[in-house]
């Protein structure tokens, strides 16, 4: 394994821990209204970017139309949010937040984000900045170099 592939192993191992660690706190936190990461996901969704389509929806939770739909579903059951066809073709649908899941998201999201903003306080403001800056340059990457990077790894596998 030559250098540059232990480095982005190291970083990888570090951003993992460091991301499943929040997330073992948001969980337990999340866990107090019976809401699983992808159910809270899917609410903050709704209230930040409004009634969308399933597609959409899934689209910006970076998440399969399957997944998606078991979440909508029990949270349909839980009346946190409707999936309703659209008036002038029955084919679409809409997901939406009801009041109650408007009152829920409304409760849970202000001590969310105070877990998250507690866990990062570890940080000064620069380093928060430099982070959101790392992690979109790595979400977004640069899909050449990627391909590029794959093509070698077939390459040594032959």
């Amino acid at each position: 394994m030559n250098r540059e592939t232990r480095e982005a192993l190291g970083a990888y191992v570090n951003l993992v821990w460091a991301t499943e660690t929040l997330m073992t706190y948001l969980s337990a936190q999340l866990g107090t209204w019976e809401l699983s990461m992808g159910q809270f996901r899917m609410l903050e969704a709704l209230v930040c970017l409004g009634p969308m389509s399933p597609a959409t929806l899934a689209e910006k939770l970076l998440c399969g139309t399957s997944n998606l739909s078991v979440v909508a579903r029990n949270l349909e059951k839980r009346g946190l949010v409707v999936c309703r066809s659209e008036h002038r073709d029955a084919r679409r649908k809409t997901v939406r937040l009801t009041p109650e899941g408007r009152a829920l998201i409304s409760e849970v999201l202000p001590l969310h984000a105070k877990v998250v903003g507690a866990k990062m306080s570890a940080l000064r403001s620069h380093e928060k900045r430099m982070l959101r800056r790392v992690c979109q340059k790595l979400a977004q990457g640069d899909v050449l170099k990627f391909r590029r990077a794959m093509m070698r790894v077939d390459e040594d596998e032959e």
